[in-house]
């Protein structure tokens, strides 16, 4: 990935880097605003992880990871947990505040955001922020604002954004940086 200085972020310029999840057949719709335009399956999913984030409790998102087959991304290497009854404990320990309360933000600032509908094949995933499949930082002052919500504070540095995929089944593919 590519690395962007804050400086560039504040001068209002824009922060390019390669999305290494696209492949030229791959096709990007949005940005999408309404979750009317979300299948039901990825609407609970959302509403699930979002009541975690409402309730303040990084333990309520538990129901919605332990809902999947198989793990979530949530990171490279030793982020990753191993097992679903390490999610929690690894997501508090990645926040920076080691309770999970940054994770929570994080996720609120997220699903916030428009978001876009990747077709890779025919695998359809749900991504929000929708930014964080295009190239370019918005240049309205309000909206880099949000997305700076979107990152981490070990990632200013390089103003990765965090991004969350839902399949159009319901499943949650990833939340991570990247």
């Amino acid at each position: 990935m590519a690395r962007t200085s804050q400086s560039a972020a504040k001068r209002g310029g824009c922060v390019k880097k390669p999305l290494a999840t696209q492949s030229p057949g791959d096709r990007v719709e949005g940005p999408f605003d309404a979750t009317a335009f979300l299948p039901p399956r990825v609407s609970a999913m959302r509403d699930l992880i979002l009541a975690a984030v409402d309730a303040h409790d990084t333990e309520l998102l538990r129901p919605a990871v332990e809902r999947n087959e198989t793990l979530p991304i949530f990171g490279r290497g030793e982020e990753q947990p191993k097992r679903f009854a390490d999610v929690i404990e690894a997501l508090k320990k990645r926040s920076h505040d080691g309770k999970g309360q940054e994770i929570l933000s994080l996720l609120q600032a997220i699903f916030a955001q428009p978001f876009a509908r990747l077709t890779q094949g025919s695998s359809v995933t749900y991504v929000w922020p929708y930014a964080a499949l295009k190239p370019d930082w918005p240049s309205n002052p309000d909206a880099r604002l949000a997305l700076l919500r979107c990152v981490r504070f070990t990632h200013l540095d390089s103003l990765t954004l965090d991004r969350v995929g839902i399949g159009a089944d319901g499943t949650w593919h990833f939340f991570w940086a990247g």
